[in-house]
């Protein structure tokens, strides 16, 4: 028999479990459902039960971005802030194709409003699991934006740079967590942000270190295959199944992903240890994701 809910809010509140019982079997937490992910797998059971016609397509479009503008409204702090980013970041590119590289700077000020296009879009993402929204992007969002801002300037770096560039942007990629956590400012945006940074980041990252002779041409396959795998199954899994995959059976990357970037910082430096974590980081990111998928496929309704 299904455990039962109570809703506040238009949010489902499951029973919650005492946390500090450590050592101690509690109940497993539910995962709470926002009224923003109730109001999205309606609009694609929608779109499914219309068969994707090019109609429904457009209703579902218009339907988001007539939210996104009501999002925009509600919160207004969040927005002013994504505007002055997106002002800084221009200006800093301006100043990039002013000083050096003109060409340069043209790719990067339209990957960076591409990217500041994209976050506009998703700002109704800014709450908590739990449904509460956050004031302002919080500084742990606007991180994860720089990290990906800054994806157009590795182009120009030798091996070396290359690899130093990794390293900051992936110690950036810890100090996010951590400084959302600590703010209690853990949300849907930012685990949104935080997958697609490193996505672009280390898959970047692996083709301009195999353009560089630094790495063997199938490592950037592998490493592209690793990254984009869940992406393309993950985004059928949601317009298919009206919504993401179940969020308790996922199964974490993170070492696997710290080992590949392991391998692609060592790779201008020793090529043969670097290639072998960069299989194994890939590889084994693949079957921590081949078990999310198996687990959430027999997870219980």
């Amino acid at each position: 028999m299904p455990r039962k809910t109570k809703v506040i809010s238009k949010e489902v509140v499951p029973p919650q479990s005492d946390e500090r019982n450590v050592g101690h079997e509690v109940p497993q937490r539910e995962p709470i459902v926002t009224e923003a992910e109730i109001w999205a797998r309606e609009l694609l059971e929608e779109l499914r039960a219309s068969y994707f016609t090019p109609l429904a397509w457009i209703r579902f479009l218009w339907a988001a971005f007539v939210r996104g503008h009501v999002r925009r409204r509600e919160r207004w702090p969040a927005f002013r802030q994504l505007l002055a980013l997106t002002l800084v970041g221009s200006g800093v590119w301006a100043l990039v194709g002013w000083l050096s590289d003109p060409t340069l700077a043209v790719a990067g000020g339209l990957f960076w409003l591409t990217t500041m296009l994209m976050l506009d879009w998703h700002l109704g993402m800014l709450e908590r699991p739990d449904g509460t929204v956050i004031e302002g992007l919080g500084p742990a969002n606007a991180i994860d934006v720089c990290r990906v801002g800054a994806v157009p300037a590795l182009a120009v770096l030798s091996a070396e740079w290359l690899a130093l560039a990794l390293l900051i942007i992936g110690t950036l990629d810890v100090a996010d967590g951590r400084i959302a956590r600590a703010r209690d400012e853990v949300t849907r945006l930012g685990h949104w942000l935080d997958g697609s940074v490193d996505t672009i980041v280390l898959v970047t990252g692996a083709w301009l270190l195999v353009r560089a002779d630094a790495l063997p041409t199938w490592a950037g396959v592998l490493v592209s295959i690793r990254y984009l795998t869940p992406l393309v199954v993950i985004t059928f899994w949601y317009f298919l199944a009206a919504g993401p995959p179940p969020r308790h059976g996922y199964v974490p990357g993170r070492y696997p992903g710290v080992v590949l970037l392991a391998g692609l910082l060592l790779a201008p430096f020793w090529e043969p240890a670097a290639i072998a974590l960069v299989a194994v980081g890939a590889l084994s990111g693949l079957a921590t994701f081949a078990a999310t998928l198996w687990r959430s496929k027999n997870a219980p309704p």
